[in-house]
């Protein structure tokens, strides 16, 4: 059986619940860019191997939509049950 080879990327982002409001989003939004903008956490960052991509709200959402659908053909290829 040919077993075709995968790259995983590993992502984390900070989610906030629906009906937030969008000044508190845009509020904890710029506070992140600032803090990963600074020279002392691209150096933290870079030496753990980490390349930070800081995304809009919308942006955001979107990778989360691909993302999911990516494992979810990925899992009904695989045979594997849903549950």
């Amino acid at each position: 059986m040919h077993r075709r080879r995968r790259t995983f990327t590993i992502w984390y982002g900070i989610l906030a619940p629906a009906g937030t409001p969008d000044e508190v989003v845009k509020k904890v939004g710029d506070a992140i860019r600032q803090v990963v903008a600074t020279p002392e956490m691209k150096e933290k960052l870079e030496k753990i191997g980490s390349d930070p991509m800081v995304q809009t709200p919308e942006e955001f959402a979107a990778f989360i939509g691909k993302e999911n659908k990516k494992w979810a053909d990925i899992v009904e290829k695989s045979g594997a049950a849903k549950e």
